[in-house]
Order: C-alpha cells, then sequence, then structure tokens
C-alpha cells in the first residue's frame, strides 16, 4: 500500500471546493489587504490552491470591481500568473469587514467530513496492512536504545498494536514521559489538512510545534495532489498539571486568528500523554469522565458554532503518575484502562549505564574513582537509584566545570560530593 494513494486530488474548479468556495474568496481579499499586491503565483502558494481555480476566483473579484490588475509578474502569460493583483477601494472596505470578523489568514480549510472520511480510510488501510503492523520484532528494535525496563516491551508492544490506553505510575524520574515519546516511532504516518471549516469558522488542524512533517512522500511533489494536506510522523500530544478541563475543547487561538482542536483530537494516528496525573486543576475523575467515550469509542463529539461534530481520536492514550493509583483514580477508572504499567526504579546496572550514557552526551570525563564515590553516597543514604538522577548530576557538575573555567576535568570524588549535596540537599526527601 502506497501512503500516496491517500491523498486527496487537487479540486480543479471552484465548484469542486465546495462550501469553502467563499472563504476562498475571502482569503483572497484578505491576503492582498495585508500584502499590498502579489501575483497570482504568489496567492496560490499562500493558499496551496491550484492557478485554474485561483483564476477563475479573481476574475469573478475583477468583474465585482473588488480586484484589479496592478502590475506585471513573475510568473507563466500561459497560466494567468504574469500579473500582480491589488484591490480597489471597495475591496479594501470589504477587506477590513471580513478581517474584524474573522482575522485567519492562511491556507485554504478543507471540510470537516472531508477530513475525516479520508483519516477514516487512511486508519482502516493500515490496520488492515502487514507493512504497518506493530510487531515484538519492531518493539524491540525500537526499545533497543533504551536502558533497562525491557521487560515491559512486549506489554507496551500490545497495547500499541491495538491503540489501547495504558496507565504508567511509579516513581518520579524513572522516564515515563520518555517510554511514552518512544511509542510514536512505531506508528505510521498521518495525512491531515492545514485546517478545517466548521461553520465558516477556521479550526487548525496541523500545529507545527507539535507536528513533524515527513521529508518523504511530500505532497507538493505529488501530480495533480491537493496540497491543503500533508504526511506527518504520528503525533505525540503532550499536557501535564497545567492542563484544565477547558483544555479538552476547542479553543480560540488569538496568536493564529483561528480555533485549535484540543490535543487529544490532533493526537489522532499517534500518541496523546497525560502527564503527572492528579495535579492537574480539575479531578482525575473529572479528566477521566470527560474522555470516556474516546477512551472506549476513539471517538469524541465537539462543539463549534452550534454544530456538533464527531472527531476521531484513534490513538494510544496514555496516563502518568507518580502518586498512588489509589489516591487519585476510583475502580471504575482502573477498570477502563486495561494495560497498568509500573515504571520501576532502575537496578544498579542500569543506573550505571545511564551513567556511562550520560557522561557521552554531556561531554563530561567520567573516572572510576567518580563512580565508585557516586554509589558510596548512595548506600550510605539508602537512596533508591532513579533513571533521571544520573543527567541531573552530570549537568551539576558540567555547569560547575564551565563556571570555573574547568571544562574537560576529569570527574573526582569532590565533583560528586558537591553535585550530590547540592541536588540532595540535607532535610528535603524526594
Amino acid at each position: 500500500m502506497e501512503l500516496t494513494e491517500f491523498v486527496p486530488k487537487a479540486p480543479a474548479t471552484p465548484e469542486e471546493l465546495g462550501p469553502v468556495l467563499d472563504t476562498v474568496e475571502e482569503l483572497i481579499l484578505k491576503v492582498l489587504y495585508m500584502n499590498g499586491e502579489m501575483d497570482a503565483v504568489q496567492l496560490a502558494d499562500t493558499l496551496r490552491i491550484n492557478m485554474s481555480i485561483l483564476g477563475r476566483v479573481l476574475k469573478m473579484l475583477q468583474d465585482e470591481d473588488v480586484v484589479t490588475i496592478a502590475g506585471k509578474g513573475s510568473g507563466s502569460l500561459d497560466l494567468g500568473a504574469n500579473f500582480t493583483y491589488a484591490l480597489y477601494k471597495k475591496g479594501i472596505e470589504q477587506a477590513k469587514g471580513i478581517i474584524e470578523k474573522n482575522p485567519y489568514v492562511g491556507p485554504v480549510p478543507v471540510t470537516m467530513e472531508q477530513w475525516q472520511s479520508v483519516t477514516r480510510r487512511m486508519s482502516e488501510a493500515m490496520k488492515a496492512d502487514p507493512t504497518y503492523r506493530v510487531t515484538p520484532e519492531m518493539v524491540t528494535q525500537t526499545f533497543s536504545k533504551r536502558i533497562g525496563y525491557q521487560e515491559l516491551n512486549d506489554i507496551i508492544g500490545q497495547a500499541t498494536a491495538n491503540k489501547q490506553s495504558i496507565f504508567l505510575y511509579g516513581g518520579a524520574g524513572n522516564g515515563k514521559t520518555n517510554l511514552s515519546s518512544f511509542i510514536c516511532k512505531m506508528l505510521p504516518p498521518v495525512l491531515i489538512p492545514y485546517c478545517v471549516e466548521i461553520n465558516k469558522q477556521i479550526c487548525l488542524t496541523f500545529d507545527a510545534s507539535q507536528h513533524v512533517p515527513l521529508k518523504e512522500p511530500m505532497v507538493d511533489k505529488i501530480h495533480g495532489a491537493d496540497r491543503r494536506w500533508m504526511f506527518c510522523e504520528a503525533p505525540f500530544m503532550m499536557v501535564g498539571g497545567e492542563m484544565t478541563l477547558g483544555d479538552l475543547e476547542i479553543k480560540y487561538d488569538e496568536k493564529f486568528n483561528a480555533f485549535r482542536l484540543p490535543p487529544h483530537a490532533l493526537a489522532n494516528g499517534g500518541v496523546f500523554l497525560i502527564d503527572d496525573l492528579g495535579r492537574q486543576q480539575c479531578s482525575a475523575s473529572d479528566i477521566f469522565n470527560r474522555l470516556i467515550v474516546p477512551l472506549e469509542n476513539h471517538i469524541d463529539f465537539m462543539v463549534l458554532g452550534g454544530t456538533r461534530m464527531e472527531v476521531m481520536t484513534d490513538e494510544v492514550m496514555i496516563f502518568s503518575s507518580n502518586l498512588d493509583p489509589m489516591k487519585i483514580m476510583d475502580p471504575a477508572f482502573l477498570r477502563r484502562i486495561p494495560y497498568k504499567v509500573e515504571m520501576r526504579d532502575p537496578t544498579e546496572e542500569e543506573f550505571l549505564q545511564i551513567w556511562e550514557l550520560m557522561l557521552k552526551i554531556l561531554e563530561v570525563t567520567g573516572s572510576q574513582e567518580g563512580k565508585d564515590h557516586l554509589l558510596k553516597r548512595y548506600v550510605e543514604d539508602k537512596r533508591p537509584f532513579k533513571a533521571s538522577q544520573p543527567r541531573d548530576l552530570l549537568r551539576l557538575i558540567r555547569n560547575k566545570n564551565f563556571y570555573f573555567d574547568t571544562m574537560g576535568k576529569t570527574i573526582d570524588a569532590g565533583d560528586v560530593d558537591a553535585a550530590y549535596d547540592t541536588y540532595f540537599p540535607k532535610g528535603i526527601v524526594y
């Protein structure tokens, strides 16, 4: 199965755009208002529509005395792209009014129905294609780069292969967040539009800070493809203690002048992690009650502009906490999360392997003396090992070396003591 077969064909006529045609006209006015004048090639690239549609819409706007030809452009005469366009006074007034109501400027949206249809078709096809199946071999290879916790591979693999929810629990600093991010590496790519239109409102579906576009295949290189779509890696969306229940609903994003889908909708096809469960401004039970439908049915229902719509949430939903599970969740919650995974403390051997790895990553020069002294301090304090501690302690040692201009210095017992006593001050237990 080729990924490219799922990319919709580019609309060839304004009529094929369907209900977003009016939005195309408005976007042209807004783009020209903000840029003064542009040629047709620039307009088509900004809106991500083809020249044949753009030319016909521009002609309609010219006939209405809204847009005028301002000069010669850099495009081809055959494509009608060798002209620059600008707004008449009438067009300027119209653009002002449109911007006041809807300031979004960017690619032309697709319809919500088309997005969900393409997403569902691609998801179902991938589940049936062995190429994209999560296998024990894939899981072993993916997690081979992680130190320790290899006994969890098959449980995590089963949950990932079936897009089932996971509850990760255990002491802080043992890599729950890191483990969650690795799961995305086993999931197939997703095809998403830049944005969708719902009741004349623009709703963003691509988040440049979260989605990672694929280098291949690129929709822009596929002949006749709709450039309003792009292939991305399976998304990893994470919320933490800052989350509120309102964050699980559609919200207006003032930065992009458009509405934004909640993270569990943007995570479709990937992983949605609720980190630090139990530390949010709402209770864990409230979060669970809000997500019970996505958990059980892999869809959610959202409302925008009075329209209730169904949105796919076909993803691995992960709840992670270092609190006592029985103190933050009731039995009904636990029953509905099939996979419970404890992130234990690392063994001494695993701890030392992480220490050696972080020496290389942070470019700090280790020594047997420093390593032996570190273990001595842990034994004396009866302190449990945590997976994050080698990184944190070595950062303190590196920071000290940088401050005193001793970069490259070999770690000795004094360096270990200085970092250890700073990181684990007396009287504070964690």
